[in-house]
């Protein structure tokens, strides 16, 4: 699939493509699901490092976590292929933002704020949460989770993947 054929799936440039094709800029959790549902692959598929076995049951608090270049600290906990969901926590630096605007992908997906306060752009309505809000909304929806304050702000993330026939 050529750069331009993964940027009109995703409604990513091919120059932003390309940066993350040669490691030069990571891309966002939801830019990441969007290039692997336009790939056909898997998340962690497109993730660096040893796979995690399906049969740990266990996810240990010293697993590495990895930084972007949007000021996110992300942590994947568990790509679960059998049950297709993904499962990660993200701290947001103070006015951090998970994409420079709106977009949406394939999936559904469940947000909840475990520390401090976040804003989900959700269709171009602002929806402001507090330690301990859910928010849970189909993923194909355009979107964008920013940390509007000046503390950090960490939530856990449940994507679950679909294909486009719905399942």
């Amino acid at each position: 699939m050529t750069l331009q054929g993964v940027g009109a799936a995703t409604n990513l440039t091919p120059s932003m493509l390309s940066l993350v094709e040669l490691g030069r800029t990571v891309p966002s959790i939801g830019s990441l699901i969007a290039i692997s549902h336009a790939l056909g692959v898997n998340v962690g598929d497109l993730l660096a490092g040893p796979q995690q076995q399906s049969n740990d049951v266990v996810v240990r608090a010293a697993d590495p976590s990895a930084e972007d270049s949007q000021q996110l600290l992300r942590r994947l906990l568990r790509d679960d292929r059998a049950n297709n969901a993904l499962i990660s926590t993200t701290q947001y630096k103070p006015h951090a933002s998970s994409a420079p605007s709106s977009r949406g992908h394939a999936g559904f997906e469940h947000g909840f704020i475990v520390k401090g306060s976040l804003t989900v752009e959700l269709e171009g309505h602002p929806h402001v949460l507090h330690e301990g809000d859910l928010i849970s909304y189909d993923s194909t929806r355009p979107h964008r989770i920013r940390n509007h304050t000046e503390q950090d702000a960490v939530a856990l993330w449940i994507n679950f993947r679909h294909d486009r026939t719905g399942r």
